[in-house]
């Protein structure tokens, strides 16, 4: 992402490094916090937990790489 201008520089030196583990981490997790074992869980539910997973990097984004954002999740961005 980097490469295509699509991510900012870290500030700082572990930045990216403790990005890393936050998606690690939700990513290890959204299954069983999503009540999967008890209720079914719905397309709609895993386009949820998807989205949120992505929605992660937004922070870290460069301009071009929030347009390419927006292009991908325009929903996110409509008024309510």
């Amino acid at each position: 992402m980097n490469e295509n201008d699509l991510m900012k520089e870290s500030s700082f030196e572990l930045e990216y490094n403790f990005l890393a583990e936050r998606m690690i981490n939700y990513g290890n997790t959204w299954l069983y916090s999503s009540n999967l074992y008890p209720n079914k869980l719905l397309s709609n539910d895993i386009d949820y937990y998807v989205n949120t997973f992505l929605s992660i990097l937004f922070p870290f984004l460069t301009v071009q790489g929030k347009k390419e954002f927006q292009n991908l999740l325009p929903q996110f961005f409509e008024p309510q």
